[in-house]
């Protein structure tokens, strides 16, 4: 079964392919500085991001750990799948 994706989850997945084809050739997975600065072809510029995905049970249980990250101050988005 397929899922509909967004126009930025669409956007988001082709950055992230483009980011593994620009990968440098020594094998690490790091883009080059210069690579990094440079836009791609769709004139976006990628940041890399790192996060956590946390599987909760329920809808009760996702808006509990969500509000108590954020009282923590984490920066969050909310995804249902």
């Amino acid at each position: 079964q397929y899922i509909q994706l967004s126009f930025t989850e669409r956007r988001e997945r082709h950055i992230f392919r483009q980011s593994i084809r620009n990968a440098d050739t020594k094998g690490n997975g790091n883009m080059d500085k210069a690579q990094s600065k440079r836009p791609g072809k769709n004139g976006f510029k990628y940041r890399p991001q790192y996060g956590v995905i946390i599987v909760c049970r329920n809808e009760s249980e996702q808006i509990s750990v969500y509000g108590r990250l954020k009282q923590q101050g984490y920066k969050l988005k909310v995804v249902t799948v």
